[in-house]
């Protein structure tokens, strides 16, 4: 998994942002199919082989896509089918401490932990960042409880949906400031620093190639190009 990227440097920021959302929002359409698979999968062994009611056997997400707000995302579009562990586990031990608050961050908190162990666990490093993104998303829902307080009215309609994407397809890539950071080395990067490199890979390039690199390190072949920028 190291030096796995979703964020091509190739890009410019614009198109590489654009990219990475679209990868990002693939992705969760992947696994929302995924689990919708795998659970009609055992619906199927439940009524037809065991004789189950399938009243015990609802859709497992609500379509996610159609959420007005974060807060209707997670409480109850998206699946619900370990929602009692990250209460009992988080939820309910954070009530104890810090009420309502406590709550809500304890459950998100067991949630980023219970993903980030299971990840763990198959052999990939401990990243923060997973932990991050769903604390994030309690600070999501605070914001949306304050509106409410605030003006009355709940977060919906479009700019709800706009919100809750900015949370799961945004700060879901790389958070917040480590986009804002890779733009902005980007659109600063020296032209020194630029020729420098071009210049010690000009002294490994055969003879034939090197005009091509004096020329502003613009070559049509895809590999050197990538090398002489990146």
């Amino acid at each position: 998994m190291d030096g796995g990227t979703i964020f091509l440097p190739m890009l410019p920021p614009v198109s590489r942002y654009l990219l990475s959302t679209a990868i990002q929002f693939i992705v969760g359409i992947f696994i929302i199919l995924t689990l919708q698979m795998v659970f009609d999968l055992f619906s199927l062994i439940g009524v037809g082989l065991l004789n189950q009611s399938p009243a015990l056997w609802p859709p497992v997400h609500d379509e996610p896509w159609h959420m007005s707000s974060l807060h209707e995302f997670w409480s109850k579009r998206w699946h619900q089918i370990l929602r009692s562990v990250f209460l009992v586990m988080g939820g309910y031990p954070g009530r104890w401490i810090a009420g309502d608050v406590g709550m809500l961050f304890g459950t998100f908190i067991a949630s980023g932990m219970y993903h980030e162990v299971s990840l763990c666990m198959g052999g990939a490093p401990f990243d923060v960042r997973v932990l991050v993104f769903f604390v994030a998303q309690a600070f999501g829902i605070l914001a949306e409880n304050a509106y409410r307080r605030t003006t009355g009215k709940r977060v919906s309609g479009w700019a709800g949906w706009l919100w809750g994407a900015i949370f799961l397809l945004g700060i879901g890539q790389l958070r917040c400031w480590a986009v804002f950071l890779d733009a902005v080395d980007s659109r600063h990067e020296s032209k020194y620093g630029k020729r420098r490199r071009i210049d010690a890979l000009s002294a490994r390039t055969p003879a034939s190639l090197r005009p091509v690199l004096a020329s502003n390190g613009r070559c049509p072949h895809n590999a050197l190009s990538f090398s002489i920028y990146h």
